[in-house]
């Protein structure tokens, strides 16, 4: 029993989506505190998402979704053909 190609290339489209999300995500700030007390001024701390360990996680994590994306549609558009000669 297959799945249609719509729903199939549809899947794999979104996981590209969301592998490219996680791929920028990494890189971008993942939190910011700011402090101002009177008299004293303000604070503010920023923390990158690559400085943490997390991050690197996601990065992994979306660049494999990523090449499974790739896979998917190239197996949808035929490339499986070709490995399988």
């Amino acid at each position: 029993m297959q799945n249609g190609g719509k729903s199939g290339a549809s899947a794999a489209a979104v996981t590209v989506v969301g592998a490219v999300i996680g791929i920028v995500g990494s890189f971008l700030p993942w939190a910011k505190v700011s402090i101002t007390v009177p008299g004293f001024g303000s604070q503010s701390e920023s923390v990158m998402g690559m400085d943490t360990s997390d991050a690197k996680i996601t990065l992994a994590v979306a660049i494999i979704g990523l090449i499974v994306a790739i896979a998917l549609l190239a197996m949808k558009s035929g490339g499986a053909k070709v490995l399988a000669r």
